[in-house]
């Protein structure tokens, strides 16, 4: 449950310092309090917040934020990823990722597993509308599937298209 009377003052106060100090006292500790807002987030109000504050550190101080890197970008993509997720917060979530290309690379087996696990979903998505669109058009899903890169094919369909295509 999000503190609610708490956080928006921490957040305000929290970017102000972030804008006008050099150097900020107990940044690693107050970004740990951010991370425990952003794990309890249940508006896109807050989100919003906790994500231009995010910014603001990716900017200034992007090692800071590398110990939450794991959770942050776990709740991030859930976020991305829900349908109630208006196109300015997601814009502010890519803009983010983008930000933290270091801490992608620096944790390079995180980044391929998700991509994995993302491929897997779009696979399982695509295999789903394909099936719907096939019955509905009456086969006319291989065409739609020749379209598509190998890698997001499922093996039987490149099997099958490989002895239809070539």
């Amino acid at each position: 449950m999000e503190p609610q009377n708490k956080s928006p003052f921490f957040l305000r106060t929290f970017k102000e310092e972030l804008r006008s100090l050099p150097v900020i006292p107990a940044l690693p500790m107050r970004v740990s309090v951010l991370c425990n807002l952003l794990e309890h987030a249940s508006t896109l109000e807050t989100l919003s917040e906790i994500l231009q504050i995010l910014l603001l550190i990716s900017q200034r101080c992007l090692e800071v934020l590398k110990s939450n890197f794991l959770d942050i970008v776990d709740v991030l993509v859930g976020w991305f990823l829900d349908v109630e997720t208006d196109v300015q917060t997601r814009d502010l979530i890519k803009e983010f990722f983008q930000r933290i290309g270091p801490l992608w690379v620096a944790n390079a087996s995180f980044t391929c597993d998700l991509l994995t696990r993302f491929e897997t979903d779009i696979t399982s998505t695509i295999q789903a509308a394909a099936a719907v669109f096939g019955r509905k058009m009456g086969g006319a899903t291989q065409l739609r599937w020749s379209r598509l890169p190998s890698s997001l094919m499922p093996a039987s369909r490149r099997t099958a298209l490989q002895g239809t295509v070539s």
